[in-house]
């Protein structure tokens, strides 16, 4: 398969910084205003719905009070895109709904339909019936007045929701309908979305020759248009393809690609599925060492995902705080030059005035205040409640039933040889399960001291490491010093990965590991090794990343008289 590179288009960030100039107080919105909130990219807005939300509805009141029935209704629409992207989904839906009515009221029926299409997609999680009614009623609206562009999507979409429902001749009639309309159209930017959902489709029944036509098209048309994270999805599914076909190494050089590809834009959450896709073959053609080798990448850049959706999430936080701020000072600015233009025969009156103002600016500035942050440590908390939920509960529920799977696999094994190989994959599990539970309490903690961290470091040395090696640990001055959560996960991956070194690698006889006032040591008296090589090994890389992340200065010496990882402040 020719697999040549797709081309990133560019972003637009300084639309946000733009939109954001533009954004007046709230007595203040001109119609120009409203258009350039209302009409920013759909990348932009998905990006950054906790900063946009809180502005779409307060357009949307303003315009009804101006009487701007359109600029209400596009307001209420993004106000539901928005909500949706928070996750708040019965906001969505109301908002949803007030859109439809204000575009009804204008005679603007396509818009009509292209909503209930999206709120019938965005509810087929939750809500089927009703996420099928909103279809059908989308779809009728388009058809009776012969919509074609609207059509497009919700006939897409529509099969998606018969697909769902295991409808499959239904789900094929409608991306069919879908990918004619848009070949009759020439839209080269959404039909590789038919072919992708039509060899989707064939691929669920089984017809791998009619799965394959279909994503090659999409292939072949995602090249054209330089669609790279189009791109990506397409050879992720067909890696999907020759795994059910039973080409299990065709399957591992396309995910082998995707890795590579991934990795130079920084696609973290493609980068973690297609991990797992390869530890599902492997553990499907019975190497269960690279399975678990490659499910533990998955898990390091799903990782690396989720810090930045974090990152993304607290930044988000900041901004609007900071736009809330500007705001306020914009409305004190106006009350100045109000008062300079004043008679003078009021001027005794406008003081007393200034003066109550000024009171109760203050204290309204001092009581939202207080309001934003404890919402932004709810939110941050909330946060990393969520993710340590997530893990233990999917993740962790996994690697336990896969351990008992290979246990009782081993207790009913009438060979010693297979009974062995049982039980090792089983230990292979309950580290990993162990390892599991260190991440979740460590995401759990606000804060942590470094002496509980090295108390966990030494506890994994002490699970790791062999009979015949012997541990050193030594912790000073390190009681009072708080770390946050993240940065103490960084320290614990840079202590596992090192004993893990020394262990595998460095035939050693004592590993040391010691903490001052917060910089870590781990040394062994291993055999060394050359600290220049051209290529370093990932998890020395994965070492130098982490390290840089926390902001810690990273020293490696290594010689004939063993390794040296110093991490220092």
């Amino acid at each position: 398969m020719n697999r040549a590179l797709g081309i990133h288009r560019p972003t637009v960030p300084w639309m946000i910084g733009l939109a954001f100039m533009l954004m007046p107080s709230a007595w203040a919105w001109t119609r120009s205003q409203m258009d350039s909130l209302n009409h920013l990219p759909f990348e932009t807005r998905i990006k950054n719905p906790a900063r946009l939300l809180p502005l779409y509805i307060e357009l949307a009141a303003e315009a009804h009070k101006l009487g701007v029935q359109k600029a209400e209704a596009e307001a209420y629409e993004n106000a539901g895109l928005t909500s949706y992207y928070l996750g708040k989904y019965d906001q969505a839906l109301t908002f949803g709904r007030k859109a439809i009515e204000g575009f009804m009221q204008l005679g603007e029926t396509a818009r009509v339909a292209r909503l209930h299409g999206e709120i019938g997609y965005r509810l087929k999680e939750f809500n089927m019936k009703l996420a099928s009614a909103h279809m059908r009623r989308g779809i009728a609206q388009a058809e009776q007045n012969r919509q074609i562009e609207p059509l497009m999507g919700l006939y897409d979409n529509y099969g998606v929701l018969k697909e769902m429902q295991k409808e499959y001749d239904s789900a094929f009639y409608y991306y069919h309908k879908g990918l004619m309309l848009k070949l009759a159209q020439k839209d080269t930017a959404g039909l590789p979305y038919s072919y992708t959902n039509l060899g989707g489709l064939m691929l669920l029944q089984k017809k791998y020759h009619a799965a394959k036509s279909y994503f090659d098209q999409a292939l072949t048309l995602r090249k054209t248009i330089g669609d790279s994270l189009g791109l990506c999805e397409t050879y992720l599914v067909y890696s999907d393809l020759e795994a059910e076909m039973g080409k299990h190494q065709e399957a591992i050089e396309t995910l082998d690609f995707v890795i590579a590809f991934c990795k130079t834009r920084m696609l973290y959450k493609q980068l973690s599925d297609a991990y797992r896709k390869k530890a599902t073959l492997y553990a499907s053609m019975g190497s269960f060492e690279l399975a678990l080798n490659h499910e533990r990448k998955s898990r390091t850049f799903l990782d690396s995902a989720t810090n930045i959706i974090t990152r993304n999430r607290f930044a988000d936080l900041q901004i609007q705080y900071e736009t809330t701020e500007k705001e306020k000072q914009l409305i004190s600015e106006r009350l100045e030059n109000s008062r300079f233009k004043a008679s003078l025969w009021i001027v005794g009156f406008s003081a007393v005035v200034a003066i109550l103002l000024a009171v109760l600016f203050y204290m309204r500035h001092k009581a939202e205040k207080r309001k934003l942050e404890l919402q932004r440590l709810n939110d941050l908390e909330y946060e990393r409640m969520r993710i340590a939920r997530d893990l233990h509960d999917n993740i962790g529920a996994e690697l336990s039933f896969i351990t008992s799977k290979l246990d009782i696999t081993a207790a009913k094994s009438s060979s010693a040889r297979e009974q062995q190989e049982y039980k090792s994959m089983a230990d292979m599990g309950r580290e990993a399960s162990a390892l599991l539970r260190e991440t979740i309490w460590t995401i759990r903690q606000p804060e942590l001291e470094t002496e509980a961290l090295f108390e966990k470091m030494v506890s994994y040395a002490d699970r790791r490491l062999p009979a015949h090696i012997e541990l050193i640990k030594e912790c000073k001055g390190s009681k009072q010093i708080t770390l946050s959560s993240a940065d103490a996960l960084h320290l614990y991956r840079i202590a596992q990965e090192c004993i893990n070194n020394s262990v595998k690698y460095a035939d050693c006889s004592r590993i040391e590991i010691k903490m001052n006032n917060g910089s870590l040591q781990i040394c062994d008296n291993g055999k060394g090794f050359n600290v220049n090589q051209e290529r370093p090994g990932y998890g020395l890389e994965n070492i130098r990343h982490r390290a840089q992340e926390i902001g810690l200065d990273l020293v490696i010496k290594s010689d004939d008289n063993g390794t040296c990882i110093e991490l220092c402040r």
